[in-house]
This record gives structure tokens, C-alpha cells and sequence, in this order.
């Protein structure tokens, strides 16, 4: 776990991950699962503050869709996933 955990950490891929340890890519995947990793680095915001900063971003850019109100948030260190509700607060503020 300490091996996947620190590589992970000090910014390797995936495939340089399997190829460093000499094992498959299904193992690595296999042991992230197991031990709760993810290459992923995701803001632990809640629902509310993310509402604020989308309201706040598509306040200064009316026009501004999906995509580029992601990059928006990930410039001011907000990282989000998808399932994070952010899809739907943000159609729920651009199209009321």
C-alpha cells in the first residue's frame, strides 16, 4: 500500500506505476481498490460552496458552459468530479 500510495503521491502515471513494480495494470488497479487510492485529487468541497463559486464564476462569464467553468474552478484549486452534483448545480443556476 505505502509503495503505491508514495508513487502515486510523487506524480506517476498509472503505466509508469505497473512498469517500476513489474506487475499488470488489473494488480494495480486491484490493490488501489483494496486500500481506498486514487490517482485523482478531488476538492472535498460540499454542495453549497460549490454553488457559491459556480454563481460567482457565471456571474463575471454569462455565457460560459460546462467545460470551461470546470477549468474556471480548477485555476481557483477546485477540482471536481462529475457525479459531484456539479453538472446538475450548474444547469440548475444557467438555466433556471
Amino acid at each position: 500500500k505505502q509503495v503505491i500510495e508514495t508513487l502515486i503521491q510523487s506524480g506517476f502515471k498509472i503505466n509508469e506505476i505497473l512498469k517500476l513494480l513489474s506487475v499488470s495494470k488489473r494488480t494495480i488497479y486491484r490493490r488501489m481498490s483494496k486500500y481506498n487510492l486514487s490517482v485523482y485529487n478531488f476538492t472535498n468541497i460540499d454542495d453549497e460552496a460549490l454553488r457559491t463559486e459556480v454563481i460567482k464564476v457565471t456571474s463575471e462569464f454569462p455565457r460560459i458552459g460546462e467545460t470551461m467553468i470546470r477549468q474556471v474552478l480548477h485555476q481557483k484549486g477546485i477540482k471536481v468530479w462529475t457525479q459531484n452534483k456539479f453538472i446538475f448545480i450548474f444547469y440548475e443556476i444557467v438555466s433556471p
